[in-house]
C-alpha cells in the first residue's frame, strides 16, 4: 500500500528524490513549493531518520537531485500567478 506524502522541506524532498522515491506532484503557491511523493508505510522510518540525522546519502545522487528539483521549481517561474500549479513526474533510482 502506498500513500501520498507532502513536504515543503526542500532538502527532504531532494533526499527522497535521490533515493528513487516517486515524485507524483509539485504545487507552487506564490513562493512556496510543496512536493508530493508516493511512499510505502516503511518509508516513514526514513523520514524520521532524516530529521534525526541518522541517514547517509550518496553525494552525487543528492547533488543531482538538488539540481533536478531546482530545475522543476524554476522551470515554471513564469506561472507564479497561478496558484497550485501541478506537475506530474516519475523517477527511478539508478544503481
Amino acid at each position: 500500500m502506498t500513500a501520498k506524502y507532502e513536504t515543503k522541506d526542500f532538502y527532504l524532498a531532494c533526499y527522497l528524490f535521490a533515493e528513487g522515491k516517486e515524485l507524483v506532484q509539485r504545487k507552487r503557491d506564490k513562493n512556496v513549493t510543496t512536493f508530493t511523493f508516493s511512499l510505502s508505510p516503511s518509508d516513514e522510518k526514513i523520514i524520521n531518520d532524516y530529521y534525526n540525522r541518522k541517514l547517509a546519502v550518496e553525494v552525487i545522487s543528492f547533488g543531482n537531485a538538488i539540481k533536478a528539483l531546482k530545475s522543476i521549481i524554476y522551470s515554471t517561474s513564469s506561472n507564479e500567478g497561478k496558484s497550485n500549479y501541478e506537475l506530474t513526474i516519475k523517477t527511478t533510482k539508478k544503481g
